[in-house]
């Protein structure tokens, strides 16, 4: 090695910080790997617990599941509750046929626990005013494409057809109820905005084609 060769050689100080400054770039690297190890070692946890779901595997357990699903939507339930009795009577809302309202009905006749708590499910339901309020209730209740086969006396304006009478129903005389003490509505006022309603049932489920 010839004496210019030692010349263009780095001190011990300049290999030091050399090295230095390779480790220093390097560490951003190697932190980066450390993290992603770390974060691999909870993947086998992970798949391991998606690997054993929770199964529902009687008929009760998944028909409360989808009722819950529909009630989250729809409105508050307060005093129902899971029991088979709650569920089975909130599976049917909204009601989309003449069978579902009859079953209502009889329901309705008979249990004055189940018919308090429908009273306060459709008071939770609110409103602006009586007339969004009642709307908001019968939209819940009644399915467009039903309503639009229903009536408040059951007549209809085509000749010779006839529609399912909703003016003497257990469910309708409980809204009213609701309505008139909360608002003060007359019979008269109360009839004239639930026909409105059933009457503009048709452009409502238009709309939703």
């Amino acid at each position: 090695m010839q004496a210019t060769d030692y010349m263009n050689l780095p001190t011990t100080s300049e290999s030091s910080n050399t090295s230095m400054i390779i480790c220093e770039s390097s560490n951003p690297v190697s932190q980066k790997l450390e993290s992603t190890a770390s974060q691999n070692q909870h993947f086998p946890n992970t798949i391991e617990k998606l690997s054993y779901p929770t199964l529902q595997n009687s008929f009760e357990d998944s028909l409360k599941d989808d009722v819950k699903r529909f009630t989250s939507q729809m409105v508050p339930t307060f005093d129902f509750s899971n029991d088979t009795e709650d569920v089975s009577f909130l599976s049917q809302f909204p009601l989309s046929s003449k069978e579902s309202v009859v079953e209502c009905e009889k329901v309705l006749q008979i249990d004055c626990n189940i018919k308090e708590k429908l009273k306060n499910m459709f008071c939770s339901i609110g409103g602006n005013d009586g007339k969004t309020h009642l709307r908001r209730i019968l939209s819940k209740t009644f399915t467009n494409k039903f309503a639009i086969n229903c009536s408040w006396t059951g007549r209809a304006f085509e000749k010779d057809v006839t529609k399912f009478k909703i003016k003497d129903l257990l469910i309708i005389n409980l809204m009213k109820g609701i309505i008139k003490n909360k608002y003060q509505y007359s019979d008269s006022t109360f009839e004239v905005e639930v026909q409105s309603w059933f009457r503009t049932a048709k452009t409502q489920y238009d709309r939703t084609k």
